[in-house]
C-alpha cells in the first residue's frame, strides 16, 4: 500500500505524457493505473478491524441487550459494506 501511495505520488508530481495529437506533454496524473486488487486489499483490512470491534463489544454488560444487539448488527453491516466498497473510508 505505501509502495503505491509512492508511486502515484510520484506520477503526480514527475510525470508527463506524450499526447501525439496535439503534440504537447500532459501530466501524467490521468494515467495513474488503476489498483482494484490493492483496493480490496485495503478494504478488507479495514473490515476485519470493524469485525474485531464489534467482537470486542459484543458481549459488553455496559448497553443493555437491545442497544447491544443493534450496535453489534450495525458494526457488522458496516464491515460488509468496507468489503464492498461501499462508505470507503480510505
Amino acid at each position: 500500500m505505501a509502495e503505491n501511495a509512492a508511486l502515484n505520488k510520484f506520477i503526480k508530481a514527475d510525470c508527463w505524457a506524450w499526447d501525439d495529437k496535439n503534440e504537447t506533454y500532459f501530466d501524467a496524473c490521468d494515467c495513474i493505473p488503476e489498483t482494484p486488487a490493492t483496493d480490496a486489499f485495503t478494504r478488507e483490512w479495514m473490515a476485519k478491524g470493524v469485525d474485531m470491534y464489534a467482537e470486542l463489544f459484543k458481549d459488553t454488560v455496559s448497553m443493555d441487550i437491545k442497544h447491544n444487539k443493534e450496535f453489534h448488527k450495525g458494526t457488522v453491516w458496516y464491515a460488509d459494506q468496507l468489503r464492498k466498497g461501499i462508505n470507503d473510508a480510505q
